[in-house]
């Protein structure tokens, strides 16, 4: 795959000494930069970048049987499918295991304790709206009504030999939760 040669025009890169900015050599990574002065955030790359979203699968465990939560979409991509909590990351104002726990409140009006990472998805075309990385994060909760929000038209519990077919590459994640659970 080749990349695209991006064509670096004079960019100017400023270095913060004190309270004073001045000019320097640009470096490697320049070429990469855009630099906008006045915006908020005033270095931005120039190439596409990918969306991030953190999806959360929470287990229960009552009278030796194992269910998951799952909530169905409300809106599209895979509208009326079953899928994990999840959704996108608030930029610049929280970490990605947040996300995953602000989702599962927005979505479900459950809070989960202790999660853990089961892993990073980034497969192309996984999503079709864009290029998307997710973590996805697992943990057991006792088991509580869910009631669907948000985005999510319904939320509920599954036993483990009921799972629906599932949105995006979910059966993916619920895999490899199941094995790191030792489910």
């Amino acid at each position: 795959m080749r990349r695209r040669k991006v064509i670096a025009q004079k960019i100017k890169t400023k270095k913060q000494t004190s309270n004073i900015f001045s000019v320097v050599k640009p470096t490697y990574n320049d070429i990469y930069l855009q630099y906008n002065e006045g915006d908020s955030h005033p270095y931005s790359y120039v190439y596409p970048r990918p969306s991030v979203t953190a999806d959360c699968l929470l287990f229960s465990k009552e009278d030796d049987k194992v269910s998951v939560l799952l909530i169905k979409r409300g809106g599209e991509p895979f509208k009326g499918s079953w899928a994990f909590p999840g959704g996108f990351i608030e930029t610049g104002r929280e970490t990605i295991e947040q996300c995953a726990r602000r989702e599962l409140m927005e979505e479900t009006g459950l809070k989960a304790d202790e999660l853990k990472l089961v892993g990073v998805y980034s497969k192309l075309g996984r999503d079709p709206r864009c290029p998307m990385v997710t973590a996805a994060y697992c943990g057991y909760i006792e088991k509580k009504e869910p009631k669907g929000n948000d985005d999510a038209a319904e939320a509920r519990w599954f036993p483990l030999d009921e799972i629906p077919p599932l949105a995006f590459d979910h059966d993916e994640m619920f895999a490899a939760a199941l094995k790191l659970l030792n489910l």
